[in-house]
């Protein structure tokens, strides 16, 4: 039999819950935005960044929701990776593509993802002011990749 008191906490705390899994995100969208932290614009905290825009509301399946080119190659490393028995999280996928160009346009998917751009769309792609900027960005992205970050979840 509860107390009062103690009910008080039992409700709340499932009310909690529910709440955190109404909100709760993809969880390769929630990785990216963990990755980044405050270095993703709220322009690239979307479904868009990998995948193409679609008509299709109610998809039940990634195959009814096309990945762009950056997403396609995010797909296809986590592939990869799985088969070769390595982690797959979307941190090390975003860390092994940061270099490459995904969507052809000449800039590395890492820049144009601190610089709030698409690394998916080739007509999406910084200006030459934005990538004089870049050095500062690129510098501090580093320090914060090489901080300590808790991860509860995951082994020591």
């Amino acid at each position: 039999m509860f107390r009062k008191p103690q009910l008080g906490w039992f409700v709340g705390g499932a009310l909690f819950a529910f709440c955190c899994i109404a909100y709760s995100t993809p969880a390769n969208k929630a990785g990216m935005d963990r990755y980044y932290d405050k270095f993703l614009s709220a322009d690239m905290n979307r479904c868009t960044t990998c995948h193409l825009p679609s008509a299709n509301k109610s998809p039940e399946s990634l195959d009814e929701f096309p990945h762009n080119p950056f997403g396609d190659r995010l797909r296809a490393l986590g592939k990869e990776l799985s088969r070769t028995g390595k982690g797959k999280d979307i941190a090390s996928r975003l860390a092994l593509v940061a270099k490459e160009d995904s969507d052809g346009d000449g800039v590395p998917n890492e820049t144009e993802l601190l610089l709030g751009h698409n690394p998916g769309d080739p007509k999406d792609a910084p200006t030459k002011k934005e990538l004089s900027a870049l050095k500062q960005k690129q510098q501090d992205f580093g320090q914060y990749l090489a901080s300590y970050r808790w991860k509860p979840l995951e082994r020591v």
